[in-house]
């Protein structure tokens, strides 16, 4: 029954370190929920993306035409 008592003690020491870097960690994700606002969905993405490729489509075929001799 000693055994029983000092390892759960033990534990009750540990647990205490976990809660207190617990406690550390929790205002450091007050912010979190906002940043994952700012990250854009699927269908932003597709629409970034292709407006990207039709503006370097654009710069390649003024930069074809300005180069033709």
């Amino acid at each position: 029954m000693a055994e029983v008592k000092t390892s759960l003690r033990g534990i009750e020491g540990r647990l205490g370190g976990i809660e207190v870097s617990l406690a550390r960690l929790d205002g450091r994700f007050d912010g979190f929920d906002k940043r994952l606002q700012m990250i854009p969905n699927v269908w932003q993405t597709i629409a970034i993306m292709s407006s990207m490729l039709i503006g370097m489509a654009g710069i390649i075929f003024a930069t074809a035409n300005f180069l033709r001799p």
